[in-house]
């Protein structure tokens, strides 16, 4: 499992509390609205609660592909090595704030919700880059094939149609390994709703919280710009072996800020 501490501030305090909410299936299905997806009957929707580590821990995709359940139909299981040539307990895989399973209209299910959540504006990083390899040569070789995986998506996501890619380990670095977990579901045949959630209204960070849907919007405009092409957002991406992919960008407002008492401050 991907995170071994409970952390309960920002965007994360945010998601446990929409999880725990009665609103959760509805507030979800609102914000997959124009994808053709919605939460399956048995979404299986990690993380769920505050209650034990299973219930708050984040997973890896192919962490949770690996368990029964949330397996799609026939869909084959993702690679564990897909991203790390050589994994240890303190190098992983890109994890999810919260990944779930969808249906499509007719009650089939058919794919996966990756969420990425954030509530202020340092919580996006732009000049975020991969972490340079140690000496040793298992580093070396993570390193390397990382570099190779988002270079191959980026020039994958390039040929859909809708503009140049840039992603990189250089550079959006998380943004860059988002997609590219995303879209190689896809190829595989996945409907995927990569969504970035940005929580509104949370004055306990109080120069830079997302004030409006708007704020965030255009926040997360500048996020992409240069990276992903401007007009990527919202369009439903077919692959060609029955997969597809659709970024959307949806908020939610807080239902409690952060902090003691939602008292106002900065951590």
């Amino acid at each position: 499992m991907a995170n071994e501490t409970l952390r309960d501030d920002g965007s994360r305090k945010h998601l446990l509390d929409l999880c725990e909410s009665r609103e959760y299936a509805t507030s979800l299905d609102r914000m997959l609205e124009g994808t053709g997806l919605r939460l399956a009957k048995n979404h299986h929707s990690r993380p769920y609660g505050r209650a034990t580590k299973e219930a708050w821990g984040e997973l890896e995709a192919e962490e949770y592909l690996a368990i029964q359940d949330h397996q799609i139909g026939r869909l084959p299981a993702l690679a564990m090595n897909w991203w790390l040539r050589h994994r240890t307990s303190r190098n992983r895989s890109p994890s999810w704030d919260l990944i779930a399973r969808l249906a499509n209209d007719k009650a089939k299910e058919v794919g996966l919700l990756l969420v990425e959540a954030k509530a202020h504006e340092t919580e996006i990083k732009t000049t975020d880059r991969k972490t340079p390899p140690t000496s040793t040569e298992k580093s070396t070789e993570n390193h390397a094939h990382i570099a190779r995986t988002i270079a191959r998506a980026s020039k994958r996501l390039s040929q859909l149609g809708h503009g140049p890619f840039s992603l990189s380990h250089e550079s959006h670095y998380q943004l860059s390994n988002r997609l590219t977990c995303a879209a190689l579901l896809a190829d595989m045949g996945y409907h995927v709703v990569l969504m970035y959630l940005g929580f509104t209204g949370d004055t306990y960070f109080t120069d830079d919280y997302f004030r409006s849907p708007e704020h965030w919007q255009r926040v997360f405009g500048g996020y992409l710009q240069n990276v992903v092409p401007q007009r990527f957002p919202e369009q439903r991406c077919e692959m060609d072996n029955g997969g597809a992919l659709t970024l959307v960008v949806r908020s939610q407002a807080v239902l409690r800020p952060s902090g003691a008492q939602g008292q106002r401050g900065r951590r």
